[in-house]
């Protein structure tokens, strides 16, 4: 009789100690799965951005624009490596951002596989750390620079992010219209004028390729819209102005 009275004691107290340990579990954590919604809170702390070595201009855009928006909510102290020089176990002690696509960044298909999609498509995944499921990491990709620009952006608007997993829709367009050369009193600037109406300055690695068309002719351009300040002069005074801008890709005779 004692050793049953013994045995069903251990058990109470077995139980009790489960649903303590239980209850302690439920009151640290929500129990659901990482979620692009959270954050960045949810990656409050110490945080390193990984990025490949040999990367474009564009993706030199994308890590700029994402490390001064983290570094702005005060949440997360931050730090940028490339893949090349880093310290593997750093991949255990932070939570990480791999940025880049498979072919400039080897750490973006080690932990999220093949990047597919269409040109400029982008692509955000939350996860555990491989490394340390204590951590988490993010993944920010694209079938291409542009995907990857387009999905670093998106991170910056969190109202629009939702689940683990994101695919980014393209950025880029295309536009009709003719290049052309404006002043504004002692600043010149080349657009394309679009036959819509529309009037974007010709920015980034293609433009000098669009100017080279020729003034007037009709064009077809292929390029990431973005916005740009420009410094005019006004009155005596000289004034900024932000305007609309399109990094070209492509520019072709129509």
């Amino acid at each position: 009789m004692k050793q049953r009275e013994a045995i069903q004691t251990v058990i109470i107290a077995g139980g009790v100690l489960c649903l303590i340990l239980l209850c302690g579990c439920i009151e640290e954590g929500t129990g659901k799965p990482p979620d692009l919604s959270d954050m960045p809170k949810v990656m409050a702390g110490d945080v390193l951005i990984i990025t490949g070595d040999d990367f474009s201009e564009v993706e030199a855009t994308a890590v700029d624009e994402l490390a001064a928006y983290l570094n702005g909510t005060g949440e997360i102290h931050l730090d940028i490596v490339a893949v090349s020089v880093l310290n593997r176990t750093d991949l255990q002690r932070y939570h990480l951002i791999v940025i880049g696509t498979p072919g400039t960044n080897p750490l973006v298909g080690e932990v999220a596989g093949v990047v597919g999609g269409d040109e400029g498509e982008g692509r955000l995944i939350l996860l555990e750390n491989p490394w340390n499921p204590a951590n988490l990491t993010l993944v920010v990709t694209g079938s291409d620079a542009w995907g990857v620009r387009a999905a670093g952006e998106m991170l910056q608007d969190p109202g629009n992010l939702s689940g683990a997993d994101m695919t980014i829709e393209s950025r880029i367009i295309s536009m009709k219209g003719r290049i052309s050369q404006i002043s504004f009193g002692s600043t010149a600037a080349w657009v394309v004028w679009g036959d819509d109406g529309e009037i974007y300055l010709l920015q980034g690695a293609g433009a000098e390729g669009a100017i080279a068309l020729g003034e007037g002719v009709p064009v077809v351009i292929t390029g990431y819209p973005t916005t740009t300040t420009l410094t005019i002069p006004e009155g005596g005074e000289m004034n900024r102005h932000r305007m609309k801008a399109i990094e070209v890709i492509r520019a072709e005779n129509t």
